[in-house]
């Protein structure tokens, strides 16, 4: 999914993914000032390509789409931004800009939490998991939400330590690395006089 795909660079990227094969592109734009539906007017020929009229700043009209087309990852690229434009209409930037990069965020979010993903790391790693960390972050060229997961053994001094990679969409364990704590957990308990 692309938003702004009939501004000059999306409609880069657009082609760019056609080039590459790519069998779904949606192409999000409610061709503005800056959209222009002649930019995409070779692709629009392609099979797997669909243009979908939709402004970013409403909300419910997003979620459908997500919803609709499950996209595996979204390049959001619809924006105000011309200088010259914000000085004259500073609100049209912030509701652009801002609430609707909100409202494609909000309508992208995970379906694996904070605690599935730990429950997957401790299923993966076949050991309990005692002091952890985990993020959500974005990884790789097509964007997806990833868990990194940080975990300690539950020993009182932990024996193994963790990474784990875990797709925040689909529960798949990306990456794992296990390997002996290698930091000195006993002297840095000791107390010192």
């Amino acid at each position: 999914m692309v938003t702004g795909g009939a501004g000059f660079i999306g409609s880069a990227v657009i082609r760019r993914l056609i080039a590459d094969g790519y069998a779904t592109i949606i192409n999000v734009d409610i061709l503005t000032y800056a959209g222009n539906e002649s930019t995409v007017a070779e692709e629009s020929g392609y099979l797997g390509y669909r243009h979908e009229r939709v402004d970013i700043r409403h909300a419910r009209e997003i979620r459908e789409l997500v919803h609709k087309y499950q996209p595996d990852a979204v390049m959001h690229l619809a924006a105000e931004s011309h200088v010259d434009r914000s000085i004259d209409g500073p609100e049209e930037f912030i509701s652009t800009n801002i609430h609707g990069t909100y409202n494609l965020l909000a309508a992208t979010k995970c379906e694996i939490d904070e605690s599935d993903a730990l429950h997957i790391a401790e299923k993966e790693l076949g050991f309990d998991i005692g002091p952890c960390s985990a993020q959500l972050m974005w990884r790789g060229l097509r964007s997806r939400p990833v868990w990194r997961i940080l975990g300690y053994s539950s020993e009182p001094i932990p024996s193994q330590r963790a990474v784990l990679l875990i797709d925040a969409n689909t529960a798949e364990v990306l990456e794992a690395v296990v390997e002996e704590n290698p930091e000195d957990w006993d002297a840095s308990t000791k107390q010192t006089a």
